[in-house]
């Protein structure tokens, strides 16, 4: 997940009638919160790639830390600040970091995986940081990980390995 949205008690039409309405919960509420937003930013630019849209939205979140570690950018949707958000710098890569290994475990032999993915230039190998935050000790509640990793040349996408997730909530920060 890479924003929060809206989705808890939304008013929402229900098919009892042509005015009935409910309130619902869940990704199907959040969606078309996102959705919408994404359709007006791209109406302030319509020149822009759906790349440099969705970048746009993500640089535009509110960073609270009640989202910290539980979605990429920590985040909520705010359409005022995606369009007022700068795309980034046209060919300078874009890195977002995500848990991506779903059988990770805090008891089996599985670590788990960080997954860095680039947008933008890829030309050049890279050195990424990040900081794990959450309620884990690092080289006590898990193995100890160092906290930068190589980006290869020519990859959109490269894996690290992670601590595991279970009880840990890590938030992954570019520096």
């Amino acid at each position: 997940m890479h924003l929060g949205a809206p989705g808890q008690d939304i008013v929402s039409c229900w098919n009892g009638s042509d005015s009935d309405y409910r309130y619902l919960s869940g990704t199907s509420m959040g969606t078309p919160h996102v959705v919408g937003v994404c359709a007006l930013v791209w109406a302030h630019y319509p020149g822009d790639t759906y790349l440099q849209i969705k970048n746009r939205v993500l640089a535009g979140t509110d960073r609270l830390p009640s989202l910290a570690g539980k979605c990429v950018t920590g985040g909520r949707l705010n359409l005022q600040m995606a369009l007022g958000s700068t795309s980034p710098t046209p060919g300078k890569p874009v890195i977002t970091l995500s848990e991506f290994d779903p059988a990770a475990s805090e008891t089996g032999p599985d670590n788990g995986i960080i997954r860095f993915h680039r947008t933008g230039d890829t030309s050049q190998a890279i050195q990424v940081s990040w900081a794990f935050s959450g309620t884990a000790v690092n080289g006590s509640d898990y193995q100890l990980l160092p906290t930068t990793s190589p980006f290869p040349a020519g990859l959109a996408d490269a894996d690290s390995p992670s601590p595991p997730s279970t009880t840990q909530k890590w938030k992954a920060m570019k520096r």
